[in-house]
């Protein structure tokens, strides 16, 4: 609900407000300023400082909205052949980065209008990702950047889809709902606006304390019941490389609990490896420790072991 909320407070800000600039294909956009200053560079950019309650910026190609009471950073536009985009962002306060697949959906089917070609169908998936901090930094270009957050956070993954799998030749589509929190002191990462689920969590390191916990509901068609996988974990840091190895790796007093699906059982150690497949479901986990305490329930129901 939490997220639901704040992301319609974003959607309010962004049709109101004053606007400080907009690109001509309406890609970006910076606005709900009190105070601004801005202005175009000798390299085409456009710097900026606002304050509001709160300012915003957006990047609606990527569906990315960010929102705080203090920001500066610059833009560049974008063109007849290329995508505007954010060079760099300073924001300090009660900052709120948003991605939705929706606000990303619906601005490229307005260019694809506006260029004149076919728009794209509507799709049954559905993510929406938040970051809540009290500062956050972002330096990028045209394809790739990271942000920085160097104060406590956390992000929160909500999305809703149709995963397909072949049984004895048979397509079977499910429909799959996965939620996923990480807590973390700080933290520097790169998003993928375009990928599915937890896959626009792309690569990148949190360190902490660091808490996470990940809930996947995956429902076959009647009459078959569904699939719900929960894992929890701590450790002092977590790596993630959801672009190549799929990998999710807790490092440092480690702490890892399942209570469905592939894992279910408790696990200590110094090492955590959580391998996940196309779709992002958890499907191999490796812990490692000097020693490794832990008790593992046999999925079918068997004891300890």
């Amino acid at each position: 609900m939490k997220l639901l909320a704040s992301l319609a407070v974003l959607l309010a800000l962004s049709q109101g407000g004053r606007v400080l600039f907009e690109d001509k294909d309406g890609q970006i956009r910076l606005s709900n300023y009190t105070t601004a200053e801005g202005g175009v560079e000798e390299n085409g950019e456009f710097s900026f400082q606002m304050e509001g309650k709160p300012a915003l910026v957006e990047s609606l190609l990527d569906g990315l909205g960010i929102a705080g009471p203090k920001m500066s950073g610059a833009v560049t536009p974008g063109k007849a052949k290329s995508k505007g985009f954010i060079n760099r962002l300073d924001v300090s306060g009660n900052v709120r980065l948003t991605l939705d697949s929706e606000v990303r959906f619906n601005a490229i089917n307005t260019q694809l209008k506006r260029q004149g070609k076919p728009e794209m169908a509507k799709t049954e998936s559905k993510e929406v990702m938040e970051l809540v901090t009290a500062q956050l930094n972002y330096r990028g270009g045209s394809e790739q950047g990271v942000f920085t957050v160097p104060e406590p956070f956390v992000v929160r993954s909500v999305s809703d889809d149709i995963s397909e799998t072949k049984v004895q030749g048979k397509a079977i589509r499910s429909t799959l709902h996965e939620e996923f929190v990480v807590n973390g002191r700080s933290g520097a990462f790169s998003l993928n606006p375009g990928a599915k689920g937890l896959g626009r969590l792309e690569t990148g390191e949190i360190k902490g304390p660091v808490s996470m916990e990940m809930i996947r509901t995956e429902k076959p068609p009647e009459p078959g019941k569904p699939e719900i996988t929960k894992l929890l974990g701590t450790a002092d840091s977590i790596a993630f490389d959801l672009k190549t190895s799929r990998t999710i790796t807790l490092k440092g007093n480690i702490r890892i609990e399942g209570e469905n699906g592939l894992y279910r059982g408790s696990s200590e150690g110094d090492m955590a490896v959580i391998t996940l497949d196309e779709n992002y479901k958890p499907v191999k986990i490796r812990i490692t420790g000097d020693p490794t305490k832990g008790t593992v329930q046999d999925k079918r129901g068997g004891g300890k072991r």
